[in-house]
């Protein structure tokens, strides 16, 4: 069921709050990011996913929805406009029982306004909505839709290159039997570079285990031993060079992933960065973003409950330096820096 067009009066709450405490340094220029998050609260209040948007480095946070249900799946529509999705705390039990429904609701937030516009809602399953901000994209119950401003539209998965580069890069997934796994056929026509990449079913829970993954390019075919194996996205830097971003096992129910750059001419691959999950990464520039891989279990709350907590971190992956966007008793769900275009 879609609802187009209408205005919903959402009691926009935006607001201003302290700066976080900062890891390592403050944050560059202007750069946004926005981010779902449960702030938990002291006492019997209950806490909920919100949204909210900030300077990457923390600053000027400001609050996007309001308190009733949980919000999830953050979504850059442009540089002036976040989708978001929310649904019922309640439905999110694990015991709820048939025939029991909820909806999920989809809302366009303009952030020059505040304005919260309602575009959909979808019967849901209890499952949480997730953002693919590739492809400018919300799944709920394991359906894509596509988001624009004024409309929205369901895309079959079949008609998606799931681990696909948003800027002009071409890539087809295809299982080959030789390898056990899978080969990624990796182009970019803009600037003539072209790469195979093979790698196998490699989710090992140990943390520094190693996997082969093979590249090829048009003259010359490397194996490289990549610690996790399971590679998650592909972006093309020039034709004698890219970079993977690699899962490196199950731990603790989050996904560490490292960013290696596959030198074809000098036959290396070189560590960018690891240590963050659900990473925020494009070559094209220096900011990245990601949570911390490891749940951690916090037990500040006045009555002694422990909360499950995930920070969230930015950083510089040319020169290193890397900060805290939020931490404290906070768990972080999903997120994604502004576009530049």
């Amino acid at each position: 069921m879609i609802a187009g067009g209408w205005e919903l009066d959402y009691n926009f709450d935006m607001f201003i709050s302290t700066l976080l405490a900062l890891s390592r340094m403050v944050g560059p220029g202007d750069a946004e990011i926005v981010y779902s998050a449960r702030y938990y609260k002291q006492g019997s209040a209950k806490s909920y996913y919100q949204i909210y948007v900030s300077g990457i480095d923390g600053k000027g946070k400001r609050k996007l929805t309001q308190d009733g249900r949980d919000c999830f799946a953050p979504l850059w529509v442009g540089k002036d406009y976040v989708a978001f999705a929310d649904m019922s705390p309640d439905f999110r039990r694990y015991d709820y029982e048939p025939p029991l429904k909820e909806y999920v609701r989809v809302h366009i937030v303009n952030l020059r306004t505040g304005r919260v516009r309602q575009i959909a809602s979808f019967e849901a399953d209890g499952s949480e909505p997730s953002a693919n901000q590739s492809h400018g994209l919300i799944c709920v119950s394991g359906v894509n839709y596509k988001i624009g401003l004024d409309k929205i539209e369901r895309v079959e998965y079949g008609d998606l290159s799931p681990h696909n580069d948003p800027h002009d890069i071409e890539l087809e997934d295809v299982y080959d039997e030789d390898v056990g796994g899978i080969q990624w056929q990796v182009g970019s026509p803009e600037i003539g570079a072209n790469f195979v990449v093979k790698f196998g079913w490699a989710y090992g829970d140990i943390a520094f285990q190693k996997y082969p993954v093979e590249v090829s390019s048009d003259d010359r075919t490397l194996s490289f031993d990549l610690r996790g194996g399971h590679v998650t996205h592909a972006a093309i830097l020039d034709k004698d060079s890219l970079y993977l971003t690699v899962e490196n096992g199950f731990r603790k129910f989050y996904w560490d992933q490292l960013v290696y750059l596959i030198d074809m001419e000098a036959g290396t691959a070189t560590l960018v960065h690891s240590g963050f999950s659900q990473l925020d990464f494009d070559p094209r520039r220096d900011i990245y973003a990601g949570g911390n891989s490891e749940t951690r279990l916090t037990a500040k709350l006045d009555d002694g409950r422990q909360m499950w907590a995930n920070w969230l971190y930015a950083g510089n992956w040319k020169t290193g330096e890397w900060w805290t966007v939020a931490d404290g008793l906070v768990n972080v769900d999903g997120w994604s820096i502004r576009p530049e275009k």
